[in-house]
């Protein structure tokens, strides 16, 4: 075991019962400063940067910072840097990384201490390297309960390298004798990063100083075209404007009050389209699978858990599904109405979760069993299919949020995220044109069921 390890061990067994050490934000703000300008060359400087990573991935989580953060700014940054470890392994000393793709968790092991990152950005060398890497165990120990302790004392120790390193410096400029020519001599084949300005090959793919993507094109553009009105956030700064110009390097946004910004499109955490009206079906289903990803981890739910359900298939019939609750009731699931309908995979004894049961005895809202990431899978893949869209379809859309928003009622963080994320929904689906539906028997009903209805709890799974 390291030094550094046991210092990192020794605070975390101060901590008392299930104590979280507070955040400052003026620690935060520190954190934020490091993580844009540090140079990421070696395991002292990598240890730097993850310790301010886990600070803020901790501070997020609290109501204090929150609106200061981003996880986009978080998740893209352990990417490029994970890409970095990958592409040049030598740097890295007493260093380690593994990505778990089932559970979309980043590992780093450092001097001993290990890091993880939930819901990263997946690039081709953290799917076919990191992957299968040796698998890093965890040590149970929670390093955002001391995320500010950790930070504190990688920077100290940060200090005290810079310090040396400044002394040996000094210790080598006395001795050149003045025979420094050599140095001055251009090479043409290194240029300046754009970046963090170190010189680099010409031939570089990645700067090895800063991680710096130079061949990156930023898939959060995809589908946004100039005129579109956008938020956007890159090293912890949000600008709104409308994008004016674009190419694989830059984004141009002019702003609100006729100033423009350039930003290069390597250095975006993430995009926002304000006005739904200009989205492309394609892009807001990658925003929705991101969305839904973001409220998994705030609910500490994996993405392969099955969802909670409330009733049994008994039978399959030409007009849907029949099914008894879990109270006893016999039900008529309407097949226009079922999220993941496939008959021939939904068999006797089968699971299903549904609500708004309608006097007649029929369920217009209800979802067979599957994961979470299945039911996500759904949500994007209907709300691309194509600029038209059925009723039936539209209101599987809305079951599934309806869905979410009654799971999530005991987190009120994630409640109101889908509540708000629902109304975007709804302005989205507003721009679509509406198809007749090829169901043979439909009933009309509002989303929330305009017949009286009998309300079924889902029972919850031990996961």
């Amino acid at each position: 075991m390291s030094t550094i390890s046991e210092h990192i061990f020794g605070l975390y067994n101060q901590l008392v019962d299930d104590e979280i050490q507070p955040i400052d934000e003026t620690v935060v703000d520190d954190a934020i400063g490091v993580i844009n300008k540090i140079s990421v060359s070696d395991a002292d400087s990598l240890f730097y940067f993850l310790a301010a990573m886990n600070l803020l991935n901790a501070a997020i989580k609290t109501a204090k910072h929150k609106s200061q953060l981003f996880y986009g700014f978080i998740k893209t940054r352990v990417s490029k840097i994970t890409d970095l470890i990958l592409q040049n392994p030598s740097f890295y000393t007493d260093t380690s990384v593994y990505y778990d793709d089932k559970q979309r968790c980043m590992y780093f092991e450092v001097y001993g201490v290990i890091f993880s990152f939930h819901q990263v950005q997946e690039t081709k060398l953290i799917k076919n390297i990191a992957s299968k890497n040796d698998r890093i165990q965890w040590t149970g120990i929670r390093l955002q309960r001391i995320a500010q302790n950790i930070f504190l004392y990688a920077k100290q120790l940060n200090i005290d390298s810079d310090k040396l390193s400044n002394d040996m410096d000094i210790q080598t400029t006395n001795n050149s004798n003045g025979n420094n020519n050599c140095l001055n001599a251009v090479n043409p084949n290194l240029f300046p990063c754009p970046d963090c300005g170190k010189e680099i090959s010409v031939h570089a793919k990645i700067c090895p100083q800063c991680g710096n993507d130079l061949c990156a094109c930023n898939e959060l553009l995809d589908g946004i075209k100039e005129g579109y009105s956008l938020k956007i956030s890159y090293s912890g700064i949000v600008s709104l404007g409308k994008l004016e110009t674009q190419n694989d390097r830059f984004i141009t946004l002019r702003l609100s009050d006729d100033k423009w910004v350039k930003v290069r499109t390597s250095a975006i955490d993430s995009v926002e389209l304000i006005d739904t009206n200009e989205i492309s079906t394609e892009s807001f289903a990658q925003q929705a699978e991101t969305f839904f990803l973001h409220i998994l981890e705030l609910s500490s739910i994996d993405k392969e858990t099955l969802i909670s359900t409330n009733a049994t298939i008994t039978k399959v019939e030409k007009i849907g599904l029949t099914i008894i609750t879990d109270s006893g009731e016999t039900v008529i699931c309407v097949k226009s109405g079922i999220v993941g309908y496939k008959k021939k995979d939904c068999t006797f004894g089968k699971r299903v979760y549904c609500r708004n049961i309608s006097t007649n005895g029929k369920c217009y809202s209800s979802i067979v069993e599957m994961s979470y990431g299945g039911l996500i899978g759904f949500f994007c893949k209907a709300v691309s299919y194509s600029r038209n869209i059925t009723q039936a379809r539209k209101s599987q859309i809305l079951s599934i949020l309806t869905y979410f928003i009654k799971e999530m009622t005991t987190n009120p963080e994630a409640f109101i995220e889908i509540k708000n994320f629902k109304k975007k929904v709804k302005n989205f689906l507003g721009q679509l044109d509406i198809e007749c539906d090829n169901f043979s028997e439909i009933d009309e009903i509002s989303e929330e069921g305009t017949q009286q209805v009998v309300s079924v709890e889902p029972q919850k799974r031990n996961n």
